[in-house]
């Protein structure tokens, strides 16, 4: 490819090679960023060279190398920020490019830092010359689409730099809306650390929840004013704020997942319980496959010793067992993991009670209800007696309200889940799965007692939370989109007109997820209610009704409510 070409990219090989050599040369080093090398290592690169692209003095970084090896037409685009150290974005490179088998030397990539001519930009803006935000969106967008494959890097795991910015984010929409391949890329100590995060405390893996809730395109910052209220508008224009977040937390997902997977195979040995926490994440995203492999992985390294993490690993393939209906095997392997426990000494522990919960789940899945209920209120001593106030206690407390109300105790069973939203809605990890269910049977209840307002808001504020997380289309997620559609229908039939008297004791509108934080909820109807029917949903499958057309005379069927297994 002849020096000049617009889509002229970097070889990977360069990088780690000529390009660090040069950030050496001008005494910086790896963990310098992008910025701090600008002048001194990216513009002085071919500072002494004619630009082949307007015949002036000053190159692109790309121009001012030569040969096959070093640069060549473009095969991937990065997308990153120039707050990242150029060390962490070679590696990312590096390792990409290995686990694909892809030749370093023919892995070009198109990175703005070193592909646009970096001279003209500084006397753009000493001139106080600006390019029109339409004029770089229509150039942007047909590199995008022309290159086809985007690499986009986050770091740190906890809280991505990435998608604080605004024109990172801007590059996904634009990735999204001309539907290109998109892989997401970490430094390998951020993922050492995300993966000794998730080893050390089972309650980490709210932190990756926590990721994902996070992604706030209309929160995010540029160092242009003009630049961030154009994209902004732009984005609300063209597919809403929800839809972008939704697809940047999807990819997060997706990253998530595909580095844990990759850490726990490429370790000497597969730590128990972190297999069993990956896997756990795999299930609650929908993954059953995929969770099960990692679940089995884990088994084979455990000893026929008794183990928390023997145990950890049994109670989460009991869940896929029973996710599967397949309630037998899933009773046996609880039963096993609570014997683990006994022979251990830590049946007072949150991860006794995890097993509790997980058994009272089963319970109340073949209706037993009185041995559900007696099998709660053990997990909820536990839980109390560790923190009262925590979101697994207010989960085991939410799992005790449903069976309570299966068993016509109404009245016991709104007070403790009313009980369990408080204490759901005052964590700090309150967008989250755990809080999503607790939300789900909050509506339910309101639902059976025709507070139909109430009960709408809480199934809102429910799918809201799954939406952003991934997992709609879970049992969860499932269930609380039948129930939306259930109260809307019957809402049509109270109601009668949109101007129609709130009925009483409507839920406080604070109470609610604002709307901007919403996906749209009809497009959520259709997609879910298109599927199959999943297996292991507790309630006795019932047909949905469709809401059109039943203002009279309709036969509502029951809300469902959802039991939830804790972290």
């Amino acid at each position: 490819m002849s020096l000049g070409d617009p889509f002229r990219g970097v070889s990977v090989h360069h990088l780690c090679n000529g390009f660090l050599d040069a950030v050496g040369r001008a005494g910086l080093g790896r963990d310098s960023k992008v910025y701090e090398i600008e002048k001194d290592v990216i513009r002085a690169q071919g500072a002494d060279l004619i630009c082949p692209r307007d015949e002036r003095k000053g190159t692109a970084y790309v121009d001012a190398i030569d040969g096959d090896d070093e640069a060549g037409r473009a095969v991937f685009m990065l997308s990153y920020t120039w707050g990242y150290t150029v060390g962490d974005i070679v590696d990312c490179l590096l390792i990409f490019c290995t686990a694909n088998k892809l030749d370093p030397k023919r892995t070009y990539v198109w990175i703005c830092c070193l592909c646009v001519n970096q001279h003209r930009v500084v006397e753009a803006r000493e001139k106080g010359e600006k390019i029109s935000f339409e004029q770089f969106s229509a150039t942007f967008g047909s590199r995008v689409s022309t290159i086809g494959r985007i690499l986009a890097i986050m770091s740190p795991f906890q809280d991505p730099l990435y998608v604080t910015r605004v024109w990172c984010d801007f590059e996904i929409f634009t990735a999204v809306q001309k539907e290109c391949e998109v892989h997401v890329l970490m430094p390998p100590e951020q993922e050492e650390a995300l993966a000794a995060a998730l080893a050390g405390d089972s309650s980490q893996i709210d932190s990756l929840w926590r990721v994902l809730s996070r992604v706030a395109v209309e929160k995010a910052q540029a160092s242009v004013q003009e630049d961030l209220d154009n994209i902004l508008k732009l984005v609300q224009a063209e597919v809403g704020f929800a839809k972008l977040n939704n697809e940047v937390a999807r990819f997060l997902r997706s990253w998530i997942v595909d580095t844990l997977e990759r850490h726990v195979k490429n370790s000497d040995a597969a730590l128990p319980g972190l297999c069993a926490k990956v896997g756990l994440f795999m299930r609650m995203t929908g993954q059953l496959e995929r969770a099960e492999s990692m679940l089995e992985l884990g088994m084979a390294s455990v000893s026929a010793q008794p183990t928390a993490g023997k145990a950890a690993l049994l109670r989460q393939l009991a869940a896929v067992e029973q996710d599967r209906s397949h309630f037998d095997q899933a009773e046996k392997m609880l039963e096993e993991a609570l014997e683990v426990h006994k022979a251990t000494n830590t049946m007072m522990t949150y991860d006794a009670a995890q097993v509790l919960n997980s058994m009272a789940i089963l319970h109340h899945s073949l209706k037993n209800y009185a041995k559900s209920e007696e099998i709660l209120r053990e997990a909820m001593d536990v839980h109390k007696a560790i923190d009262p106030a925590s979101l697994r206690t207010a989960t085991a407390m939410s799992n005790l309200g449903n069976v309570l109300d299966d068993m016509k105790r109404s009245e016991e069973a709104l007070e403790i889940t009313q009980r369990a939203r408080e204490i759901a809605e005052a964590s700090p990890d309150n967008f989250s799965p755990d809080t999503a269910s607790i939300l789900t049977n909050v509506g339910k209840l309101y639902h059976k007692m025709q507070r139909l307002t109430e009960a709408r808001c809480a199934y809102e504020s429910a799918i809201a939370i799954h939406d952003r997380m991934g997992t709609v289309g879970n049992r969860q997620g499932r269930v609380v989109v039948r129930n939306l559609r259930l109260v809307e229908a019957a809402l049509l039939n109270v109601q009668g007109t949109s101007d129609a008297p709130e009925p009483e004791g409507a839920m406080p509108a604070a109470r609610c997820v604002q709307p901007e934080r919403l996906a749209p909820v009809a497009p959520l109807i259709r997609r879910i209610s298109s599927s199959e029917e999943p297996q292991g949903v507790m309630h006795k499958k019932k047909k949905v009704l469709e809401p059109q057309g039943v203002m009279h005379r309709m036969k509502v069927s029951e809300p469902e409510g959802v039991m939830h297994r804790m972290k």
